[in-house]
């Protein structure tokens, strides 16, 4: 992998730039929120192969030991 697990995070770009969900463009205006990380995880479980639940954890996990938190 191009990224090693340890080092992965996910975000969203949130309020600016609203994901393709799906494959289809968001709608003009549409305004990005948090809530759309589960779509970002969703992308990179199916890339990895492995299910949405363990990139949840690995990425939480990733998050709270870079900001000191959890």
């Amino acid at each position: 992998m191009a990224v090693p697990w340890e080092r992965l995070l996910v975000d969203t770009d949130a309020p600016d730039i609203m994901p393709a969900i799906g494959g289809e463009l968001p709608p003009k205006g549409a305004v990005n929120e948090p809530a759309n990380l589960v779509h970002m995880i969703r992308s990179i479980a199916e890339i990895r192969k492995v299910p949405e639940s363990e990139v949840a954890e690995r990425t939480w996990e990733n998050a709270c030991r870079l900001f000191g938190e959890g």
